[in-house]
């Protein structure tokens, strides 16, 4: 909602898509808004890309102190994340599932009461990991929502910062977008420079640079979009309901099997799977047949290998019917 009055002047959009201390935003008043108004919502530019926030983790929950850095990490490039948190501070480790392929999300973890914030990154695209709920920390909470904002209700008031690239549910890349509590800016003691300040931005009304108009605008499109399927709850449903069909082929297809060990861990919006063990030899064959029968962009990522459905919002039911039938003509040939 308040997305949209940014970029299009929309004062008077309420879409309920939002849940805040707990009541769905459908239950606000105008006035009940200005207990949100401590949030400030806007675009910065991916001229310079949210750093450090995206230099610090990715897809891992991370707490970090001025004086330490604690954080379980999940993936590959979590740990080249760590080197660079070092600089900044003191950096260890919460909890980490590398051991085990980064197959699950480390859920045993105790977050140091005295870190500055706890930042998660919720969706894992390589790996195929997610979060499906938010958190219940003892410290301020950041997130890195890029890959699935908006597809499924968010209770903004637990976060002091949100932010993320538009690229997945939002708009064309070229474009980020920064939820930030009023009680979060202007922090810092050290010198940082005037593109990297959340303040600036706020200030400029994310005009401190040129905007890339097209982006914004499509943006603008996409929230419009949303809210007419009717917000977030139903871009949840269909996503679970994509999720659902495909993982069901996963499990039961012979040739196939997930790349995330507990099922509650699986990701909505990016489905990975390989090949069985005993059919290994048949992955290059399966793309290629994949691929002439119109499916376009399911290679795994080359860190991880096989095959990765990316089921964003706007994905169709009927594509994830047709990757399934291509599967299972598949399966029949061998």
């Amino acid at each position: 909602t308040t997305l949209l009055n940014i970029i299009g002047g929309l004062d008077n959009y309420t879409s309920g898509d939002l849940i805040i201390n707990g009541v769905s935003t459908k239950k606000y008043t105008d006035r009940d808004w200005d207990t949100y108004r401590n949030h400030k919502i806007g675009f910065v530019f991916q001229s310079y890309n949210l750093i450090p926030h995206q230099s610090i983790l990715s897809n891992v929950e991370l707490a970090l102190t001025l004086s330490g850095v604690s954080k379980s990490e999940r993936r590959r490039r979590a740990k080249k994340a760590l080197k660079e948190a070092k600089t900044f501070g003191e950096a260890v480790e919460v909890a980490s599932s590398e051991k085990d392929g980064y197959t699950y999300i480390p859920k045993d973890y105790v977050v140091p009461e005295d870190a500055e914030y706890f930042h998660i990154t919720t969706n894992n695209t390589i790996y195929g990991t997610e979060l499906h709920s938010d958190p219940e920390v003892n410290v301020p909470l950041i997130a890195d929502m890029s890959s699935d904002i908006f597809s499924r209700p968010v209770d903004v008031s637990k976060y002091i910062c949100i932010y993320g690239g538009a690229q997945k549910n939002l708009a064309p890349a070229g474009v980020t977008f920064v939820i930030v509590k009023d009680e979060a800016l202007d922090k810092v003691t050290r010198h940082i420079p005037t593109m990297l300040d959340y303040k600036t931005h706020v200030d400029k009304g994310s005009m401190f640079n040129t905007p890339p108009v097209v982006p914004i605008y499509a943006a603008l499109q996409t929230l419009r979009w949303i809210k007419a399927q009717g917000g977030v709850e139903e871009m949840q449903r269909r996503a679970k309901e994509r999720a659902d069909l495909l993982y069901a082929e996963i499990d039961r297809n012979k040739l196939f099997r997930g790349t995330v060990t507990v099922k509650e861990d699986r990701s909505l919006m990016n489905i990975c799977f390989v090949m069985a063990d005993e059919y290994k030899d048949l992955e290059a064959d399966f793309l290629k047949f994949a691929t002439e029968r119109g499916m376009v962009g399911i290679k795994g990522h080359r860190s991880v290998g096989g095959f990765r459905a990316s089921c964003y919002n706007a994905m169709p039911l009927e594509s994830v019917k047709a990757l399934i039938e291509c599967m299972q003509e598949f399966e029949k040939m061998h």
